[in-house]
């Protein structure tokens, strides 16, 4: 959808999935929106892969990124994951949730995508005391109404995947630029570990 200056979004983006989001808010920094940013980023090592440090934490000083909360998988003995960060957090996101926040995720869309929304389901559980089933249909009714999307990068052909959980959408010029920003942080990671990767354009809906 095309977001107002005062809407609040949640975004979850692992790895070269924070480039479309960065899109976002470069547009928001720039529009002077209102509405409330909140950020995942996950990866496996911080020294090497946080992607845009700079950028990102200059917009959570400037208030333009309201929460910004990493998760960097192979620093620590035990790995931790975006949907770690959503639990952990869970009473806020839930009071984001509830106010209406729109949600995206870009990633893996093979484990990641459903991992995050089993997180979200785990959170309306844990703190907005609904059963399991009440939770799914909790968020099934946020995305037709608030337009809750993901914007997942299929495991097994590289590339932008945009898709709407529920109802229409479209893609606009933000979405279509930071899904070939994407694309391009891919490629260039693949050419880093010697690999070439190659885009694959899928279609908007498929799930």
């Amino acid at each position: 959808p095309s977001l107002v200056g005062s809407e609040m979004c949640i975004r979850e983006g692992p790895g070269t999935g924070i480039a479309p989001f960065r899109a976002f808010l470069q547009e928001r920094a720039a529009s002077g929106a209102t509405g409330g940013n909140w950020l995942f980023f996950g990866e496996q090592h911080a020294a090497e892969d946080y992607y845009y440090r700079d950028e990102l934490e200059a917009w959570q000083n400037q208030g333009v990124l309201h929460h910004l909360h990493t998760a960097f998988s192979r620093d620590q003995a035990h790995k931790i994951y975006v949907q770690d960060r959503i639990r952990e957090h869970g009473a806020a996101v839930c009071d984001w949730l509830n106010q209406g926040a729109h949600v995206y995720v870009c990633g893996d869309a093979s484990r990641m995508a459903r991992d995050v929304d089993q997180a979200l389901r785990d959170v309306l559980v844990q703190h907005g005391k609904l059963s399991d089933e009440a939770a799914q249909a909790h968020l099934s009714q946020l995305a037709r109404e608030n337009g809750m999307f993901e914007m997942c990068t299929e495991a097994t052909r590289p590339g932008a995947v945009l898709r709407r959980r529920h109802g229409t959408g479209h893609t606009g010029p933000q979405r279509r630029a930071g899904a070939s920003e994407n694309a391009a942080l891919q490629r260039r990671r693949g050419r880093a570990a010697g690999v070439e990767t190659t885009q694959h354009s899928l279609p908007y809906n498929q799930k």
